[in-house]
């Protein structure tokens, strides 16, 4: 219930940061609560939205949203020890899960390009592959030191392979 609340209240600081108005803010989030909440599975007499159902949120969900916040947060005040802590973010939603981590990755870096000087993108790119490629090889130094053994990438594959073939609650993506 808490990673619950933790991700409402990052979806609405992300608007409050983009508007800059909390009134504007809890306009666009209203909308967003109302589809958040509004059922779409009934599951032996459960009703689940994809806000409810603990697969979807937070465990899929909130990773993406922290990387959002976080971007929101570097586009407040541009600094490059930011745009570090977002590429790293992104990097970790990746690692957590790879179908709402690279999405949420891939935009972050996209909009920071779009968003940058045609002088200043090469080293916006090197931020990118040196955060990122050093977020990752840190979490696999990490994981190797805990269980002696590197990641099995066929193991990660087979997982998502069953996720798309199954789905969100068995309704194949």
């Amino acid at each position: 219930a808490l990673l619950n609340l933790l991700g409402l209240l990052l979806v609405f600081a992300i608007y409050h940061f983009c508007t800059k108005s909390p009134w504007i803010a809890l306009a666009l989030y209203l909308p967003f609560l109302g589809l958040s909440f509004y059922p779409i599975q009934d599951w032996h007499g459960q009703r689940h939205s994809v806000f409810t159902y603990f697969a979807a949120n937070p465990i899929r969900q909130l990773p993406a949203w922290i990387t959002c916040f976080l971007f929101a947060w570097f586009l407040k005040r541009p600094a490059n020890g930011r745009l570090h802590l977002v590429f790293a973010s992104g990097a970790l939603a990746v690692w957590h899960n790879v179908e709402y981590g690279v999405p949420t990755l891939a935009a972050s870096f996209v909009a920071t390009l779009l968003g940058t000087q045609r002088s200043r993108r090469l080293p916006v790119v090197a931020n990118f592959v040196v955060t990122t490629a050093a977020t990752l090889g840190l979490v696999i130094l990490f994981g190797y030191f805990r269980s002696g053994v590197l990641p099995q990438l066929d193991s990660i594959a087979l997982m998502l392979k069953g996720y798309a073939t199954a789905g969100y609650y068995n309704s194949a993506v």
